[in-house]
């Protein structure tokens, strides 16, 4: 039987690898439908998913964060909250 991953199989790697290919597919989905997409990475060690949230950052230079405490996580806030704030003015 298949699991809500769309796999048979219960190993770790393909499972992730799944997840892995969904929020790429996610992200493809939102870019495509031109929604101004940001990430936060918080507290999080993988280089993997760091990557992963990056490049789903419809800019990886400027909408993608890297927060490892709560002081970056609250500067990464501020600084979506003043692009978003721009962005509402050029409008």
């Amino acid at each position: 039987m298949k699991s809500h991953l769309d796999t048979t199989s219960s190993d770790e790697d393909d499972m992730q690898g799944k997840m892995e290919e969904r929020m790429e597919a996610a992200c493809a989905n939102v870019k495509a439908s031109d929604i101004e997409l940001y990430t936060v990475a918080f507290e999080i060690d993988d280089d993997v998913t760091k990557q992963l949230l990056k490049d789903c950052a419809t800019d990886p230079d400027t909408m993608a964060f890297d927060a490892s405490n709560p002081a970056e996580l609250t500067a990464a806030f501020t600084a979506i909250g003043e692009q978003i704030s721009l962005l509402r003015l050029a409008q």
